[in-house]
């Protein structure tokens, strides 16, 4: 699945009405591009949620986050802008410990790292802004010395450019499971492809686990395989420690079936995705 990732780091709004417009723009062209695909929102934790951005300061100096606009809509409006932040407010929580894999890579036009940016690029997402800063309304953003860029939402009205990269992001997330299936004779279930699906930068680290793994015949050791106790049956959970991915799966005559996977940034808990997993396999007679 597609992720998205709330953008921190803009400052305020030139006015409130500029704020509140900002947020519009936005939230409408999120819903362009994902009115009819699935998509899972990233928030970071702490001062850098959406909850906490302050988007706006009126001519009383009160400051005004994303939510407290929704009084200021109607109609279809506040039901659009309560679809955002709801993405947000129930999609995975972007941590402190999720960051560390980043190494400070200077946003180009802005002369400072940007972590969160940084992350969502490295797990092959989106940027979500909201802002009327001229500078922070770029289609994608790049990193000084790194080749490849980062598509932003930020309201454009041509969605075109963003379009594309979403075309090539599905494009290269069917050839990675295309290989794993003719690779490792790996059968999806129903549904597997939409939980947490491995970005291009986790790629490499599951189909290594996924090597070892064949090479000893799926055998249980308790460190790259190990049980997975579920109420639907005992399914598989196969590591890649490298990245967090977790792979729920079961066997059948030797093959590898995926029920779904899991990463540590996830908003449900690792023993909740396993349950689905398994609650998939046993749906469609896996288990």
């Amino acid at each position: 699945m597609l992720n998205v990732y709330f953008n921190p780091y803009p400052g305020m709004s030139t006015d409130y009405e500029s704020g509140k417009n900002s947020l519009l723009s936005t939230a409408n062209t999120y819903w362009e591009l994902f009115k009819d695909k699935e998509v899972a929102g990233n928030n970071p934790e702490g001062d850098d949620s959406i909850k906490f951005f302050s988007l706006a300061e009126d001519k009383e100096g009160a400051r005004y986050t994303p939510s407290s606009f929704l009084r200021e809509y109607s109609g279809r409006e506040r039901e659009l802008i309560k679809r955002f932040l709801l993405m947000f407010d129930k999609g995975a929580q972007v941590k402190i410990d999720d960051i560390f894999l980043c190494e400070d890579w200077e946003l180009s036009g802005f002369n400072f790292a940007a972590p969160i940016l940084e992350y969502a690029l490295r797990q092959d997402g989106m940027a979500i802004t909201i802002s009327d800063d001229a500078d922070w309304k770029t289609d994608f953003f790049s990193f000084i010395e790194q080749p490849l860029e980062l598509p932003n939402i930020h309201g454009q009205e041509n969605c075109q450019p963003l379009q594309e990269w979403i075309q090539g992001w599905s494009q290269r997330n069917l050839s990675f499971k295309s290989l794993l299936e003719e690779t490792f004779n790996i059968l999806f279930c129903g549904g597997a492809t939409n939980t947490c699906f491995p970005s291009r930068h986790e790629e490499e680290g599951v189909i290594g686990a996924f090597g070892r793994a064949q090479d000893c015949g799926y055998e249980v050791d308790d460190d790259l395989i190990r049980i997975f106790k579920t109420k639907h049956g005992n399914i598989l959970e196969l590591r890649s420690y490298g990245d967090g991915v977790r792979t729920f799966l079961t066997m059948d005559d030797g093959r590898p079936i995926i029920g779904g996977f899991y990463r540590k940034s996830m908003a449900v808990s690792q023993n909740k995705a396993g349950e689905y997993a398994a609650k998939r396999l046993k749906e469609q007679k896996y288990l």
